[in-house]
């Protein structure tokens, strides 16, 4: 009865920053019988380290992450990163700031409303055993 794993890697490159989207599938056999497999995608993105990718990803890297192709990346996750920036009075709601700005505050309500405390002073039991 011996148990083997398997580890395997598909990769695709997705426009338009040229990231790598790196699929590790980790099999555990028994005596050559599949027990169990295991899916793992990381995004590898334009100028990161991948020094732990498969060789393969790293050849594939470093022929299309050009330093034109890096700086394009760069670039735009500072512009995205500005507009996602959440003003301080959303941003103390908790609420993302998408939901923040759909949700309305409702309004006051216009008549008073008063709240009475009552304090029960022996328990109150719906039956007794």
């Amino acid at each position: 009865m011996a148990l083997t794993e398997e580890v395997s890697y598909t990769f695709t490159v997705c426009d338009p920053h040229k990231t790598i989207e790196l699929c590790t599938i980790t099999k555990i056999l028994r005596d050559g019988v599949e027990l169990t497999r295991a899916k793992h995608v990381d995004v590898l993105f334009p100028g990161e380290d991948i020094s732990s990718a498969p060789s393969e990803v790293q050849a594939v890297a470093a022929v299309l992450w050009t330093e034109q192709v890096v700086n394009t990346f760069v670039t735009s996750t500072q512009k995205a990163e500005e507009v996602a920036e959440i003003p301080k009075e959303i941003a103390d709601l908790g609420l993302p700031s998408t939901e923040a700005e759909i949700i309305e505050p409702e309004p006051e309500p216009e008549e008073e409303t008063t709240t009475q405390e009552i304090v029960l002073e022996e328990p109150v039991t719906t039956q007794e055993l």
